[in-house]
């Protein structure tokens, strides 16, 4: 295997996945930082910097642009940073990066120093040309002698600049060779920490995973206890139900009383109205109670009867106003009583019951009345 190479990006297509890596690869035509693998389904929860394993001694038999088995060249490395060690392995990545900007830097000086070199030897045998030449142009003129003493103290100051300049690189090559161990021990710490944050994150799994297991304890057991609840509560509706069943069936009875009573020879109108009444009323109280409504609803509802009472009185009347405010207030009702959770259908019919109630209610008045002015029509002896 070759040495870890981290994957700082990858491009795919339908029939492959190419990974940029930042170390590199052998091939048979030379070292490449890329490597293409078919199966791209293989590489679905690998991530931007994830470190990869592959094997050098499969991949030199091929060319760089040849596509490989996923599974039998590449794998994804142990010591991957993930999750909790992204910053570290964001540190790691930034000297990584500086240490290869360091080497970049230093192979430039490298050449920079070799082609300072060679400036120097050339300069070395331009003078041993020139001094060639003078011996042999020395007889010639005063002038051209001249001419060529100044051109080699030219070409000395350029040599003393030459070295300088190659006595300022070798400097900075020492500088940059010394921060490249400095980076170097940087690394070795990380990798230090690296591992410690790794042991530290195992034990707070464990820890988490005993606590998860006493909250599965006590979600078992409050599980238990919801059940039994439930258990009661179904006892206690069921027990519920029955007495209302019981209420039913006796409401049954006091209507077939009240059918009696209407066959019944001397009944008075007022006893008739008012046993109806009260069983309206009764019955209303009955299918309140199934739907376990609160006492302000209660109270609402009662106040239901009054207007639909009323809204008869003012339709007598011939009041319009009265009419519309009272309808008004039964329209606002009905929206509370289903702003309160109770279904349509459920407020309708507790409103079909109200109206009835202050039918009753109306003609009890009405016969009340009557009764009351044939007792002032009844001459005094």
């Amino acid at each position: 295997m070759s040495p870890l190479s981290s994957l700082f990006s990858s491009s795919s297509s339908n029939r492959f996945i190419e990974f940029c890596l930042d170390d590199f690869v052998s091939y048979s035509d030379g070292r490449k930082k890329h490597v293409c693998c078919e199966e791209r389904s293989f590489f679905d929860n690998w991530q931007k910097g994830d470190y990869i394993e592959i094997d050098n001694s499969k991949t030199v038999c091929g060319y760089s642009a040849s596509i490989f088995a996923s599974t039998t060249i590449i794998k994804l490395a142990d010591c991957c940073p993930r999750h909790g060690f992204n910053n570290l392995h964001k540190e790691h990545n930034a000297l990584k990066d500086k240490y290869d900007k360091l080497e970049r830097e230093r192979d430039d000086l490298c050449d920079d120093r070799d082609a300072w070199k060679e400036k120097y030897e050339n300069a070395i045998k331009e003078i041993d040309r020139l001094k060639d030449e003078r011996l042999r142009e020395n007889t010639k003129n005063s002038d051209e002698k001249l001419r060529l003493a100044g051109e080699n103290s030219r070409i000395k100051i350029e040599k003393a600049r030459t070295e300088e300049k190659l006595e300022s690189k070798s400097s900075q090559l020492i500088e940059i060779t010394r921060e490249l161990e400095d980076i170097k021990g940087e690394l070795s710490v990380v990798s230090e920490e690296l591992s410690v944050v790794r042991k530290e994150k195992e034990n707070q799994i464990i820890m988490f995973e005993n606590k998860l297991d006493q909250k599965q304890r006590l979600l078992e057991t409050a599980r238990q206890s919801l059940e039994e609840l439930k258990i009661k509560s179904e006892r206690e509706k069921a027990e519920k139900d029955n007495g209302l069943k019981e209420k039913e069936n006796k409401l049954k009875r006091k209507e077939e009383e009240i059918k009696r009573l209407k066959n019944l020879v001397g009944s008075s109108q007022e006893e008739l109205l008012s046993e109806r009444l009260r069983l309206k009323e009764e019955k209303l109280r009955i299918f309140l109670g199934k739907l376990e409504i609160s006492a302000d609803l209660e109270e609402k509802i009662d106040n239901l009867s009054k207007y639909y009472k009323r809204l008869k009185n003012a339709r007598k009347n011939y009041n319009q106003v009265n009419i519309e405010t009272h309808e008004d207030n039964i329209a606002r009702i009905k929206r509370e009583l289903r702003q309160g959770r109770i279904i349509v259908e459920n407020v309708e019919k507790i409103c079909h019951q109200c109206e009835k109630i202050a039918n009753f209610r109306f003609e009890l008045d009405e016969v009340n009345k009557q009764q009351y002015q044939a007792r002032q029509e009844v001459p005094t002896n």
